[in-house]
């Protein structure tokens, strides 16, 4: 975001938050750090989302509150991703998604009627970019399949998959392709740092969510369909959607029971080839 500039309610309460954390209790203190180049009332009104906010804004911020490069990249990407709610482009969606992604910590994802991309087969991945666009890009979708399956293996990182019974019916390339996948969720082992379930079709759990949806590090909230993926770091969509996730985990099967779906699944595609 070098010269984009975004205005966003959003981003101010971060910078609220982040200001009071580092013992700045009042805007007339940050003016004065930052050299009085911005007024206090300018620095309110930014909090608040009155004005546009820019990188030159977010550098000087970080300057005179001494932030870390750790707390500086979130703000940056807190300004990226709001940026992108005036864009709707899917593209960018999809990059900063995968930016995200990237560096994440705890990854916490429900697919409703597809497999996690934690989980794909490289034909299953092939499939899904296949049906979303028509273009694709063998390079891209193997780089994404390797990123998922090295989070997955990473110990460090803390990986929660919720799969619907439905994606299990629901058909990604021919039939053995679908099998090749299934057999993948067959063999997955759970692990303290990466679990997977199965929500059961006859489960009602008051969720209504058709759509897939990821919590990243318990700042960021995604919802993707086939043709749209949103992201946003709005902190009270990110705490509904996490008092759904963890009723959808609830009522999510694991052991012999996912075994179970998994292999029904299986017998299906197997009695169509």
């Amino acid at each position: 975001m070098d010269k984009a500039k975004v205005r966003s309610a959003i981003l101010g309460f971060h910078l609220r938050d982040l200001r009071k954390s580092k013992g700045v209790a009042s805007v007339i203190q940050l003016s004065k750090l930052m050299e009085r180049k911005y007024s206090y009332s300018n620095i309110s009104r930014r909090e608040k989302g009155l004005i546009k906010i820019d990188a030159e804004y977010l550098n000087a911020f970080s300057t005179a509150l001494n932030l870390s490069e750790e707390e500086k990249s979130k703000l940056i990407t807190s300004a990226r991703v709001n940026l992108l709610q005036n864009k709707g482009k899917y593209s960018d969606s999809i990059s900063e998604w995968l930016r995200i992604s990237l560096g994440a910590k705890y990854y916490q994802t429900y697919n409703a009627s597809v497999i996690s991309f934690h989980q794909r087969t490289h034909a299953y991945s092939f499939g899904m970019a296949r049906s979303r666009n028509g273009q694709v890009d063998e390079n891209a979708i193997a780089a994404r399949v390797n990123m998922a399956e090295e989070f997955a293996r990473d110990k460090n990182k803390k990986l929660r998959i919720i799969c619907h019974e439905n994606a299990f019916y629901y058909p990604v390339g021919s039939s053995e392709v679908m099998i090749e996948q299934l057999d993948k969720l067959l063999r997955f082992v759970d692990e303290p740092h990466a679990e997977f379930r199965a929500l059961p079709k006859e489960s009602f759990t008051g969720v209504f969510c058709q759509l897939s949806f990821h919590i990243i590090d318990n700042n960021y909230f995604c919802c993707e369909n086939s043709v749209d993926l949103s992201i946003t770091d709005d902190p009270s969509i990110v705490s509904k959607f996490q008092t759904d996730f963890d009723l959808l985990w609830e009522n999510s099967v694991i052991g012999l029971r996912r075994e179970q779906m998994i292999r029904e699944a299986i017998a299906h595609y197997k009695n169509l080839v």
